[in-house]
């Protein structure tokens, strides 16, 4: 099939891209050995890990960005207070006239209440602790870019699996291999049930590969 392809190019790029298919090829091979992937059942199983981890990861990023908007919320709220600290003071300081000092000062100290009420909501706690608050922001802003770094990983791990599904899809083809007989042959041999679950997952992903890639 790769000959087929490289057919019509020209000299340089017939030659190109046979080193190019053989690096593949290579490469496939290699990541199949080095995660002792030997069976249809055992690409899903790594399949499925992968999806696994990745959905860990995004769990992760979700929870901590959200962790971030609330400290910042939280520093934010700090600066209302301490803006309005003096006045919320007096106020509460205030023996005589204090309906009157309220009404003329209700704004702030309205801000003060409510900037206090919040970052108790959110932290837990009624102190301003901006340090803190920034040391956190900063250890999770550090944890997310680890995490991406993972995640980009497994994006490149999954485009070695992409090549070595479509040379499994080739060679399924070229021998006349249906998976869905496979699967029935399976079960008649007794296979674990986990394995079959595994081997009936991988086609229909296949299929709604293949679907979208007819589609598009």
């Amino acid at each position: 099939m790769q000959e087929n392809n490289r057919a019509e190019l020209s000299f340089y790029g017939k030659r190109n891209k046979a080193i190019y298919d053989l690096k593949r090829y290579a490469s496939g091979i290699n990541y199949l050995r080095e995660n002792k992937i030997k069976t249809i059942s055992d690409l899903q199983g790594h399949i499925n890990t992968l999806r696994s981890k990745n959905s860990e990861i995004y769990k992760t990023i979700k929870e901590n960005s959200q962790k971030i908007e609330d400290l910042n919320k939280c520093l934010a709220y700090a600066k209302t207070v301490r803006k309005t600290k003096e006045t919320y003071q007096n106020y509460e300081n205030k023996k005589i006239f204090k309906e009157s000092f309220y009404k003329n000062n209700q704004k702030e100290i309205d801000q003060h209440i409510r900037a206090r009420n919040l970052i108790e909501k959110i932290s837990g706690k009624k102190n301003l602790r901006e340090k803190e608050w920034l040391g956190e922001i900063k250890n999770l802003e550090d944890e997310i870019s680890k995490l991406n770094t993972e995640s980009e990983k497994i994006r490149e791990r999954y485009k070695e699996i992409n090549h070595i599904k479509y040379a499994v899809e080739v060679v399924n083809e070229e021998y006349g291999i249906d998976l869905s007989i496979e699967i029935d042959k399976a079960i008649k041999r007794g296979e674990k049930e986990s394995i079959i679950e595994k081997i009936k997952e991988y086609k229909q992903d296949s299929d709604s590969f293949n679907k979208k890639k007819t589609n598009d």
